[in-house]
């Protein structure tokens, strides 16, 4: 009989020892500045468990008993750093597969990354019409009717850009050059170029007059 109390025991060591259920895992990739990033690869416990799709998300299940700790994490997208990519999640019971198919109620993380290089907006207003804007002396743009011109440039952050007007083919116009330098924050930006160029009068030629003897 002995032998039969020792199964028994057993057998109910085996009922009562946790089992795995099925958790609802919802991971969004993003960029700072709002953008999603697709095709992204997802890992748990460093195995990847699936890809981002379009609009930067991925919802899946991972097994494990309730209270465990999973390593969540998101792959760094080629140039992009991360500013949250993976979190410590714990399997929580309450959170376990009765989700709502929106997501409600599962397990999340936000990955968060920020470009390596950011682009900012530069608006240049001066006034006059037909100046070329150089960027680093490269033409890049040219001022239209109203004086004004815009474009975009990038750089990373602490990288500084010298932007400037050329007006030395307009011998009339003084100064010669208009030139601000900026530097990258790391976020996205607007840099503005203003300034005004003065015209100098034409010298009046006096008439010359006989000498009197």
């Amino acid at each position: 009989m002995r032998w039969m109390t020792l199964v028994c025991l057993w057998l109910s060591a085996c009922t009562d020892a946790p089992q795995p259920e099925h958790f609802t895992l919802v991971v969004s990739a993003s960029s700072d500045e709002g953008q999603p990033l697709a095709d992204t690869a997802v890992r748990a416990d460093g195995e990847i468990i699936g890809r981002t799709d379009g609009h930067g998300r991925l919802v899946t299940a991972v097994s494990g008993v309730r209270g465990r700790r999973v390593r969540v994490s998101v792959d760094t997208p080629p140039g992009y750093r991360p500013l949250v990519d993976g979190r410590l999640i714990a399997l929580e019971p309450l959170r376990a597969v009765h989700a709502k198919p929106s997501g409600e109620g599962a397990l999340e993380l936000n990955a968060r990354f920020a470009p390596r290089v950011r682009r900012a907006a530069l608006l240049v207003d001066v006034g006059r019409a037909g100046l070329p804007v150089q960027v680093f002396g490269a033409e890049r743009a040219v001022t239209n009717e109203a004086g004004v011109a815009m474009l975009l440039t990038t750089g990373a952050p602490g990288d500084h850009v010298e932007i400037r007007v050329n007006a030395s083919g307009q011998k009339m116009l003084r100064p010669a050059f208009l030139t601000r330098t900026f530097t990258f924050d790391d976020r996205p930006q607007a840099f503005v170029l203003a300034g005004a160029f003065s015209e100098t009068k034409k010298p009046v030629k006096r008439p010359v007059r006989p000498t009197r003897l």
